[in-house]
């Protein structure tokens, strides 16, 4: 559930901006402060989400009877990957069967660690004790929010593997890279190589100079060895965005990054980027996931396909079709019984005049 995309920009444009809803439920677990914080694709059945639980911060693992998505799933066990004081978890990113996440010092938001699960075999998640590590480092002085870890990157760069870390709302992201190429050699280590700052930062070439408060990061490598972060997050008005940086990294001067492009995606149902959002590459296709804020008794996840998926959606019940590139608020508000996806523009018996100013092209 991860690798390479040939063309990370076209990827990053192709994800469909209305998601699908599915449902599950979470079982015996109950969430203790903070919020649902990162989502990431397991396998084909099964999802993993960071909360911070009644006994420290957790990954949940929730399975679906067949396919992730389709029926509804449950979470059927969890892992504790921080206590007490790290009792708060964070965005997560999981590459090549190996999921990495923060855990935060949730009082005085001021030091965090790195925690590292194999899960490969989704039944027996298990922690690589060898790869994490405290934040700051020895030596360095406790500073409030610089040090916490909210959101985890990890992908694979060529022959090693480069990890991201951001600080609280991902102000800072701080960059790793592995001296080994197998991350569950216990002789395996990552170590720091550039920190970037988003409040000193040069934005004079970004498509625009907003930063948003992320709650994930998802590093994507480019076949062409090109390096970018994609990141989710909800806006002051409400509105869900994700948004794509392409990033430079270098051991002799300042990472460079710049925002490339940013895109405008419809949440239902109580499911947002301001709680758990991730990204997944497929068979070299981009999706984006997001969730619902809190475990409930019935948790929404909206899942975004990549790929160049349909352009319209048609409500059943009224016949009226609307546009998926640049949905109106009318289509949020549909339920997934009256929702029909299509690349067919003539599909509905009336147009909404909202989505479609102007003629439709087939």
């Amino acid at each position: 559930m991860s690798g390479e995309l040939p063309d990370v920009l076209a990827a990053f444009e192709e994800i469909a901006p209305l998601g699908a809803v599915a449902r599950f439920e979470r079982g015996s677990l109950r969430s203790d402060g903070g919020h649902l914080q990162g989502v990431g694709v397991v396998d084909e059945r099964t999802l993993a989400i960071s909360t911070s639980a009644s006994e420290g911060a957790a990954v949940a693992m929730i399975e679906w009877p067949e396919r992730a998505g389709f029926g509804l799933g449950r979470v059927t066990r969890h892992v504790i990957v921080g206590r007490d004081p790290f009792l708060h978890a964070g965005g997560l990113q999981i590459t090549d069967g190996i999921l990495a996440v923060g855990v935060e010092d949730s009082e005085a938001h001021e030091r965090s660690s790195t925690v590292f699960l194999d899960v490969a075999d989704p039944a027996a998640p298990a922690l690589l004790d060898h790869l994490g590590f405290d934040r700051p480092p020895r030596g360095e002085p406790r500073v409030e929010k610089r040090w916490t870890a909210g959101a985890v990157g990890l992908a694979r760069h060529g022959d090693v593997y480069l990890l991201a870390v951001g600080s609280w709302d991902s102000a800072q992201i701080d960059f790793y890279v592995s001296n080994l190429g197998d991350l569950r050699d216990p002789a395996c280590r990552f170590r720091p190589v550039a920190e970037w700052d988003s409040r000193s930062a040069d934005r004079s070439d970004w498509i625009d100079r907003s930063y948003g408060s992320y709650q994930s990061l998802h590093v994507l490598v480019e076949a062409t060895g090109a390096t970018f972060v994609a990141a989710g997050n909800r806006n002051r008005i409400g509105e869900d965005w994700i948004d794509l940086f392409s990033v430079e990294l270098s051991e002799e001067t300042e990472p460079k990054v710049v925002k490339v492009a940013k895109r405008h995606l419809t949440c239902r149902e109580g499911a947002s980027f301001r709680w758990a959002g991730g990204f997944v590459t497929v068979d070299g296709v981009l999706h984006a996931i997001a969730t619902g804020r809190d475990l409930e008794p019935s948790t929404t996840v909206n899942a975004f396909v990549g790929g160049g998926g349909a352009r319209y959606v048609v409500n059943t019940r009224t016949g009226t079709i609307h546009s998926l590139l640049d949905p109106c608020p009318y289509v949020a508000r549909m339920t997934p019984d009256h929702l029909l996806t299509t690349n067919d523009p003539t599909a509905g018996t009336e147009r909404c005049g909202f989505c479609f100013p102007e003629p439709v092209d087939a």
